[in-house]
């Protein structure tokens, strides 16, 4: 599972989709249109990107507009993060999850986003994984390669299992 080379695949979310949180043309194309080859492919690729904010110095997880389309697109398909890229430098898990929290639970630091005890629940971290490792069995993975991939974003989370 491991990539030879790094390729990403980077979605820039329309602004009139992000405004209404219309996440039903993701849905569409990585859960009803995509096979099961497609989504292998694009396993630990995905990075979204909200170009109508590229100037705003604000984290991502702190924009009403971000916070609310993230949430959407995890109500609507929490198997969504299966997609994500792994790499602690990039965030998106990191992002996905601090969507998610509560504001208050959101620390700027000057070493970036810095979580209350709400985040810091195991309960918060593992169901976020299993719906990943739930969609991987989905697509016939092998156990070794879920466990791998798991640790893979749980170290870009910045937790162990």
């Amino acid at each position: 599972m491991k990539n030879e080379r790094k390729v990403w695949k980077v979605l820039e979310v329309d602004n009139n989709l992000l405004e209404t949180c219309d996440v039903s043309h993701l849905i569409r194309l990585f859960f009803k249109e995509m096979k099961k080859k497609g989504a292998r492919l694009l396993c630990g690729k995905v990075i979204l990107t909200f170009p109508k904010y590229d100037g705003d110095k604000r984290p991502n997880c702190i924009i009403p507009e971000i916070r609310n389309f993230v949430r959407q697109l995890h109500k609507e398909e929490a198997r969504f993060p299966f997609y994500y890229v792994d790499e602690k430098s990039v965030g998106m898990h990191l992002q996905h999850i601090a969507c998610l929290s509560p504001l208050a639970d959101i620390e700027l630091t000057e070493n970036g986003i810095k979580f209350g005890v709400k985040l810091s629940n195991p309960t918060i971290i593992e169901d976020y994984l299993s719906n990943v490792s739930v969609f991987m069995q989905q697509l016939n993975y092998t156990e070794p390669e879920i466990s791998e991939r798991i640790n893979s974003i749980a170290i870009s989370l910045g937790v162990q299992f």
